[in-house]
């Protein structure tokens, strides 16, 4: 199941097409569990990608010192400021997502209580 997959469940259950049973809401919170952790997963690789750029970045301005240009060094400090921008922007929507998939749940373990 993907990210979209979980998505696209957890809007169904928060307009109340359909109100899940515990065993259902059980597997919704599952589910929700399974989706946070591919999108940390993801995440996760964004930023050991990024930061395999700016390695690469580092290590080729470490070996060629005499070699390159002002301009290619500012080429590279932008590499890196993207990457940290990325990865930023990816933190920024992990903690969008899981303040989702928090409030959809909350609303369902609402719909289970009894009314007082």
């Amino acid at each position: 199941m993907g990210l979209k997959d979980c998505d696209r469940e957890m809007r169904l259950f928060s307009k109340g097409v359909c109100t899940p049973e515990p065993q259902q809401l059980q597997q919704l919170v599952m589910r929700w569990q399974r989706c946070e952790g591919l999108c940390f997963a993801a995440v996760a690789e964004r930023m050991q990608q990024d930061a395999a750029t700016a390695s690469a970045a580092a290590a080729a301005a470490a070996g060629a010192q005499g070699e390159i240009t002002l301009q290619q060094l500012q080429q590279q400090q932008q590499l890196i400021k993207t990457a940290e921008a990325r990865a930023e922007t990816a933190a920024a929507k992990t903690k969008l997502l899981q303040q989702h998939c928090g409030d959809v749940c909350l609303q369902q373990l609402a719909h289970l209580l009894p009314e007082a």
